[in-house]
């Protein structure tokens, strides 16, 4: 249910499940609803119904005069008439609730839980009145149908224009636009079905299956690399969301290349403006870390290690049987071991703290390092 006496048309409230989408498009398909549904509304006058369809799914829409004006988004197989008959439903409840006093000069959202309820109760068109009673009902009504969104703007407006222009789209959501290279391929787009919020019947939600999970946890980096780079190179909502996860902005990195001891914690923007890796390994520590995190404190490190000797670990210890003693036990008997750089044990917390360094010739496939190599 949105405002819609001026442009751009306010969300009063809405209900929508995205739980049968893809979970690499829930948030640019939700965006694209929510814009595509203000620009009908915007477009809907007072006392008018109208369908617009748009590929293999048809926003239902009806102008009230309080200044409001309701929309459904459903497939085409699912009945106009019982459509408008839900959504003259709606409107009677929500203005019975909330006069136009409540709303005409506030942009606030509205709680109307009774939307929820009919999400539910309408997904079965059976579940509505007959058709012939709605029918009557609706019989001195004319519906206007348009055949895409692009038909019902006025002379020279685009829509890829509104989508350049809308502040309700993430950068995520516009790059996905731009990169689906056919307009309003957005829920169709790299075969992904949409199941609209009022479909003709229900889908489960989109999760990981038991046999996913478990052939995900015993497959080879290097093959989880690939069919990583393939999902993107396919759907660049997927791409769009692993670089929001991998990549940071240059003004969220805090620059280290400065070889000065004073560490500047404030994050200062690359001179080429590329993002860079979100997440480093620590060339002291060993540790990951997240490059738009990383402060004078963040890394607590110690320089040589070497055996103490005079360890009680090492007292039942007898090389000829049980090995030499050597760094390669510090993992399991750090108590025996001595730092250097501060003479404490093994397993005391770093002497030095100071900003993560980056190692460069870290290799993920390779053993890891230990903080002593």
């Amino acid at each position: 249910i949105l405002k819609n006496e001026d442009k751009p048309a306010v969300e009063l409230c809405a209900e929508r499940d995205l739980s049968s989408y893809s979970r690499f498009t829930r948030s640019s398909v939700g965006e694209f609803m929510s814009l595509f549904t203000k620009t009908v509304a915007e477009r809907t006058k007072p006392g008018q119904r109208q369908d617009v369809e748009e590929q293999s799914y048809t926003f239902h829409a009806y102008g009230r005069s309080e200044g409001v004006a309701g929309i459904i988004i459903s497939d085409q197989e699912y009945p106009a008439l019982v459509a408008h008959q839900l959504l003259s439903k709606i409107l009677d409840e929500f203005l019975s609730r909330y006069p136009r006093t409540a709303f005409a000069n506030s942009n606030a959202e509205l709680p109307f839980p009774q939307l929820k309820e009919y999400i539910v109760k309408y997904q079965d068109p059976h579940a509505a009145d007959s058709i012939m009673k709605i029918q009557k009902e609706l019989d001195e009504t004319k519906i206007v149908l348009h055949k895409t969104i692009e038909s019902v703007l006025e002379r020279g407006e685009k829509i890829d224009n509104l989508v350049a222009k809308s502040d309700g789209l993430s950068a995520q959501s516009k790059m996905f636009y731009t990169q689906s290279h056919r307009r309003l391929r957005i829920f169709n787009h790299a075969s992904i079905h949409l199941s609209t919020t009022f479909s003709k019947c229900n889908h489960p939600p989109a999760m990981l299956s038991p046999e996913l999970t478990n052939a995900i946890d015993h497959t080879t980096l290097s093959r989880l690399k690939n069919v990583l780079k393939d999902i993107c190179d396919s759907l660049p909502a997927a791409a769009a969301l692993v670089e929001e996860q991998l990549l940071a902005p240059p003004t969220t990195i805090i620059d280290l290349t400065d070889d000065d001891d004073d560490t500047d914690s404030t994050p200062i923007e690359s001179t080429t403006g590329v993002k860079r890796q979100r997440y480093a390994m620590c060339e002291n520590c060993k540790e990951e870390f997240d490059v738009t995190e990383n402060d004078e404190d963040s890394c607590q490190y110690h320089d040589e290690l070497e055996v103490d000797r005079q360890s009680s670990t090492w007292n039942d210890w007898d090389e000829r049987c049980h090995g030499t003693i050597d760094n390669d036990l510090f993992d399991t008997y750090p108590e025996g071991f001595v730092w250097e750089c501060c003479n404490e044990s093994g397993d005391a917390e770093g002497c030095t703290t100071a900003a993560h360094e980056v190692d460069d010739t870290f290799d993920p496939q390779a053993k890891k390092r230990r903080v002593w190599e």
